[in-house]
């Protein structure tokens, strides 16, 4: 039969234990910073080969992900958070823009026996305005007032406000 020639055994890669967690550190800020591997590789001091392993995969047996996807994770969240705050002060601003037309309806309901003077309730009201616009975005918005005044203009309002002249009904 015919002789087998062994072949020479395969030369075995070294492995090498890898980046350090602070070189990992270090790699995902200048990802950050500018999304390149050749940025990465140049600040870090890495190989490229290193840099693009590191960003497109990470090294799932040390529990070091891809750092793309921890960028990715972190813009994430960081939106979601700036879309809370967004919220938040949205609300915190019809809440007191609330409390300044309920204030004004009062005032307005007790105008004959009220201390308010007319420029004080004038002045309410374009803040409740200016509230507003901010809040819900733009001038297309309108301060509801339901009850005798209803069928008021916001211009004819300020006007019977500021000169105590009831415009002609419909």
């Amino acid at each position: 039969m015919g002789d087998k020639k062994k072949s020479p055994p395969k030369k075995r890669r070294k492995s090498t234990p890898g980046i350090t967690k602070t070189k990992y550190d270090e790699m995902l800020a200048a990802y950050i910073e500018r999304e390149s591997i050749a940025h990465v590789a140049r600040t870090c001091g890495v190989s490229h080969t290193t840099a693009r392993k590191y960003v497109n995969q990470g090294n799932k047996r040390r529990g070091l992900v891809a750092i793309k996807d921890r960028v990715r994770v972190i813009r994430e969240t960081q939106s979601a958070k700036e879309d809370y705050d967004i919220a938040k002060a949205r609300a915190e601003t019809r809440t007191m823009a609330r409390a300044l037309q309920r204030k004004i309806a009062l005032a307005i309901k007790d105008l004959d026996q009220d201390d308010l003077s007319a420029d004080k309730l004038a002045e309410h009201l374009s803040k409740v305005h200016a509230l507003i616009e901010r809040t819900f975005g733009g001038a297309d918005q309108t301060v509801e007032v339901r009850g005798a005044l209803s069928h008021l203009t916001v211009e004819e309002l300020e006007r019977y406000i500021k000169e105590g002249v009831m415009p002609p009904g419909e």
